[in-house]
């Protein structure tokens, strides 16, 4: 009813869809997975929707997720808020890690068909893998940042986001990815 309405206002307020930059959003409602190493030879399965993924300047995918619930409020010290911080990105941490291995499938089945058609002439009767990516996500562009675009805040406040970037080079972004896949075999 009306809690919606005023989540529907706010999210209006700070982002109008109408003024996303195109080609934005290049997907919405995605569905994501990977069977992940367990690091003992088996595997476990893994998988999420994610709510929109945007093209960002580098250039870079973007995950983005929308909360119903408040932005956190960091008011304690910078440890505590840190970790405030981890754990509201932790679910799009694993999303970033799925879109990863899933991308890396795709390029591994686009390779193997490559191979295949050059020896085959370029006739090949084998049917075409796919990593369950939508097309325009299978361009191999990394995703660097992540967005909680949070729909209300203290006291019932404005919409607003909450950002994190995964690093500017590929290895610290792996390194990011890594630590969360290592979390999972945990858990």
């Amino acid at each position: 009813g009306k809690s919606a309405l005023v989540l529907l206002d706010n999210y209006y307020n700070l982002e109008d869809p109408r003024t996303v930059p195109v080609p934005n959003p290049l997907a919405r409602e995605i569905w994501v997975s990977s069977h992940l190493s367990a690091g003992n030879g088996d595997t476990f399965l893994v998988r999420g929707i994610v709510d929109r993924v945007d093209l960002i300047k580098g250039p870079f995918l973007r995950i983005v997720d929308y909360k119903t619930g408040k932005h956190p409020d960091f008011k304690y010290n910078q440890v505590t808020n840190e970790r405030i911080a981890n754990e509201n990105f932790f679910q799009l941490k694993i999303y970033a890690l799925l879109l990863r291995e899933m991308m890396k499938k795709q390029a591994d089945a686009d390779s193997a068909e490559a191979v295949n058609d050059d020896s085959s002439g370029g006739s090949t009767s084998r049917k075409k893998r796919s990593s369950g990516l939508p097309q325009n996500l299978r361009i191999g562009i990394p995703v660097r940042n992540l967005r909680l675009l949070y729909l209300t805040s203290k006291d019932n406040g404005p919409a607003r986001y909450l950002d994190m970037d995964l690093g500017a080079e590929e290895e610290e972004r792996n390194a990011e990815l890594d630590a969360i896949h290592a979390d999972l075999v945990q858990v």
